[in-house]
Order: structure tokens, then sequence, then C-alpha cells
């Protein structure tokens, strides 16, 4: 089950931050993917999250995993989506979980999907991004 882009430019934005992770195992990392994945896909999320996400080292300032930041309902969601996600192993590290209903309620379609895509690939990773051909060979 792949994931999709909201644009061709969300795809450009993704890749290019995917290049600039230094760890091999944070570039591959379908959960740390995902988190790049919400933040590209909104700028607004993106903006809120700069000063504490340090992506070459994959690395998220602590703080602000329990931080209460004022933010609208859908961004909310979003911001606290990206913590679950980042501290996925220990999820006492963060003040608000994210409950299905807190999904289901976003206002923005476009939010919808953005949260939508992202948990196909923290589940199913980056998978093959490219066709692949049907052809077979025999020896």
């Amino acid at each position: 089950m792949n994931f999709e882009f909201m644009s061709n430019e969300h795809a450009k934005e993704f890749q290019e931050m995917r290049n600039k992770i230094k760890s091999r195992l944070y570039r591959n990392d379908a959960a740390y993917l995902g988190i790049i994945y919400l933040i590209t896909g909104n700028e607004r999320l993106y903006s809120a999250v700069s000063n504490c996400l340090n992506v070459p080292e994959g690395t998220f300032n602590s703080e602000y995993l329990s931080k209460d930041i004022d933010l609208d309902s859908d961004l909310s969601t979003l911001f606290h989506l990206m913590t679950n996600i980042y501290v996925w192993v220990d999820q006492s590290a963060v003040n608000k979980h994210i409950e299905p209903i807190d999904i289901i309620s976003l206002e923005d379609e476009d939010n919808f999907k953005l949260v939508l895509n992202a948990m196909k690939l923290v589940r199913y990773g980056m998978g093959n991004l490219y066709e692949l051909s049907q052809e077979k060979f025999y020896c």
C-alpha cells in the first residue's frame, strides 16, 4: 500500500529534506520519514516546528514534546500526531495522545489526506516509488 504526495511540490520538498538527513538509519526510518512527510505537506506545521526539529541529525528538541503550543485545531492535531510518531516507543513522553476522533474531526480535507498518507508511510515504509516492469526474465 503506497502513500501519495499532496502535490509535486510536496514530493520535491520531501525529497530535498530527506536528502539533508545525514544518518542512513533515519533516511530510511518509516516513522521519521512520516514526520518529514507531515511537515513538508503543511507549511504552517513546518513553520511551527522548524526551530525544534534538527533534520540532518534526526533529533527533535524534547522540550517541545510535552509543550502545549498555541495552534488552531487542525494544526494542533498535526503537531501532536508528529510528536506521537517521534516518541512511538515511549508514549509517556508526550502530553497529548491523538485519538481516531481527532483525525476524523480535521476540518481541512487536505490535512485529513496528509495524515492518512503519513500513517501509511509510517506503517508500510517508502515502498517502491517507481513502476516495476511486469516483464519476467527466464534462464
